[in-house]
């Protein structure tokens, strides 16, 4: 979904710096718009992935700017002291929320909008997320079923790039704080089931494929809210043995679902962790992967 919007900018690579539908973003644009952008940009040319358009980094930095010296200086903190980082994390938020978004990028925002009807899934895709040594799952912010004010939303996942959490895991790291967040904005899925599957288990990998899942939305699932229903499928020369019965995921879903998840492996060339929904059919929401193996 890549509109004619070059009457904005002066050039079309000037406007693909700040927003452009997700099915032109691809693997290579992971400093841009962010690894999980970049994984479902690529996802989108093979798999069912909701339709959606990213922000860059670069709108991030826009954002920021005004605040670039004082966040140096409030991120000169002792890196032993969490209480300290929490505080940290606490100030730049509250200063990033006070920001507004440039006028031309909300104007390119509402010309996407008009293409992609809402509820609205708003997810934080950072430059150094779902890589294959770190994966800063759950570190930032995803605002579901956005219905008004995406601006806000926006912002939130913008300024989630200063969670606590966020900015432990990037000194554990050693990757340090340089600003590279952009905001991936897709059309939400009134899922049924939502789950993700670990295409090689990520505790013992001999056992084969790892599904787990939950009815309605995930957010309970991957925020450990819910003990999920699991699966283990063994795998032997790359088939899976599928011999399970439930009463809420049906054979034919089982069977659309287990290929899928191997097809996305061979994809990518290694094992992966991957989030699903399922409507009257299934939708690929993320993959990364599998950092523990």
């Amino acid at each position: 979904m890549n509109l004619n919007l070059s009457q904005t900018f002066d050039a079309k690579q000037e406007l693909d710096d700040y927003i452009v539908g997700l099915d032109y973003i691809n693997l290579k644009d992971s400093q841009l718009y962010g690894g999980k952008a970049a994984n479902l940009g690529y996802l989108s040319k093979e798999f069912n992935v909701p339709a959606g358009f990213g922000l860059s980094s670069k709108v991030f930095q826009q954002l920021i700017m005004p605040l670039e010296k004082q966040i140096d200086t409030w991120l000169k903190f002792d890196t032993s002291d969490f209480d300290a980082i929490c505080r940290v994390s606490e100030y730049i938020i509250a200063a990033i929320k006070c920001q507004t978004l440039p006028c031309e990028v909300m104007r390119l925002i509402e010309q996407y909008q008009i293409q992609l009807e809402g509820p609205y899934a708003v997810r934080s895709s950072a430059a150094l997320e779902d890589l294959k040594n770190a994966s800063f799952a759950g570190q930032q912010s995803t605002e579901l079923n956005v219905v008004a004010n995406l601006h806000d939303a926006i912002i939130t996942c913008f300024a989630s790039y200063y969670n606590a959490s966020a900015i432990l895991y990037r000194e554990i790291y050693g990757f340090g704080h340089r600003p590279c967040m952009a905001v991936v904005i897709q059309k939400m899925v009134d899922s049924r089931l939502s789950g993700v599957t670990f295409t090689r288990h990520p505790v013992s990998p001999d056992k084969g494929m790892l599904i787990e899942f939950i009815e309605g939305q995930g957010e309970a699932l991957v925020s450990g809210a819910v003990t999920p229903h699991a699966l283990e499928l063994s795998r032997q020369n790359n088939e899976l043995h599928l011999d399970y019965q439930t009463s809420i995921l049906s054979t034919c879903e089982l069977q659309q679902l287990a290929r899928t998840c191997l097809d996305i492996e061979s994809y990518y060339g290694y094992p992966m962790d991957i989030e699903w929904a399922m409507t009257d059919c299934l939708h690929i929401l993320q993959a990364r992967p599998i950092t523990t193996l």
